[in-house]
């Protein structure tokens, strides 16, 4: 007995603290994204602090439970609820069977998590209970939770010692300013470079290979916590300094009130985006740039069924021909 999935929302998986020692094997570490919100969920219902846990990702699962334990939801705010009710983050509290835990999407933060007195029952896959993705592994059939997926309790409690004591302030920092750094995407393929002579030319040309691509804030502080070298050309971000310090040509990085302007722009569009699919749009409609399109690493090609020679399918190049118009509007206020 435990929890039946209804909606698995956005994104949501089985972590723990990580799967390590097999790297060298294509075996990434995957855990959880934030492991400060992940251990406190765990302690609270008397967990060990490493033990698998749910992450969801912008909009959380909806999950029937049908036993009753003793649950905690930490991380960033998705807005949990109890049987259409608002329910306690950074808690203990005991969820009944029959009951039903959802959540109404992200009012700040982007990843939560939901602990399980007792622990979920979870193959160990590798030392782990931790879902990578890429490698279908771990986890639920190493996916995201799908509905229709049961998941039991290893052993449910429904109290523990101290239960009102059991819940800790959440950690917001309403008087400081929240600056991202940049935003970034990453290479897929795995890099192919020659062999040079020295080792230390092959883990540069790697790190070049891999070295994220995006848009930096162009702040000095940021630049610093970003590259502490600040020589020639970065291995870590898209920039290029000068001998005087200075940033070079080619270096992608804007003011913060253009950078500013551009998260604006990408919450306006997730919001609209998030619309749709609320209303029940859910039209396959990719984008194109030249001759890149958003379908060229999808893993749900399949699923979806695009195909542009097909009557009634295209991809959005108009959309990404008026974008630069429109974040310019976005900015003025006119959005």
């Amino acid at each position: 007995m435990g929890i039946i999935v209804e909606n698995g929302g956005i994104l949501t998986t089985v972590q723990d603290e990580g799967r390590f020692g097999y790297q060298a094997f294509g075996v990434s570490t995957s855990g959880a994204m934030d492991n400060q919100s992940f251990h406190i969920a765990n302690i609270l219902v008397g967990n060990d602090m490493g033990e698998g846990a749910l992450e969801m990702t912008f909009i959380g699962p909806t999950l029937k439970f049908t036993s009753d334990n003793i649950v905690a939801v930490t991380g960033g705010d998705l807005t949990p609820m109890l049987d259409g009710n608002e329910f306690p983050m950074y808690r203990a509290v005991l969820v009944k069977e029959g009951q039903t835990l959802s959540f109404a999407g992200a009012r700040n933060g982007c990843r939560g998590y939901i602990a399980f007195a007792g622990g979920l029952d979870i193959p160990i896959v590798m030392g782990s209970k931790s879902t990578l993705l890429r490698n279908h592994l771990g986890g639920v059939k190493g996916r995201k939770l799908e509905k229709g997926d049961e998941i039991g309790f290893v052993s449910a409690k429904t109290i523990l010692p101290n239960m009102e004591a059991r819940k800790v302030t959440a950690s917001v920092y309403p008087k400081k300013e929240i600056v991202p750094a940049g935003v970034f995407y990453y290479r897929i393929q795995d890099p192919f470079v020659e062999a040079p002579k020295e080792k230390e030319e092959v883990e540069t040309l790697l790190l070049k290979e891999l070295k994220p691509d995006g848009m930096i804030n162009l702040q000095d502080e940021v630049l610093l916590h970003l590259d502490r070298n600040q020589k020639g050309e970065s291995l870590a971000v898209p920039v290029k300094y000068n001998l005087n310090g200075s940033l070079g040509r080619g270096s992608k990085a804007v003011a913060q009130e253009a950078f500013q302007t551009m998260m604006d722009y990408a919450v306006q569009k997730a919001e609209e985006i998030r619309g749709k699919i609320a209303s029940g749009d859910v039209t396959a409609a990719p984008y194109r740039r030249g001759k890149e399109t958003a379908c060229d690493y999808c893993r749900y090609r399949h699923i979806c069924g695009f195909d542009s020679r097909l009557a009634g399918y295209q991809y959005l190049e108009e959309v990404l021909a008026n974008m630069q118009k429109d974040v310019k509007e976005t900015g003025k206020g006119e959005a």
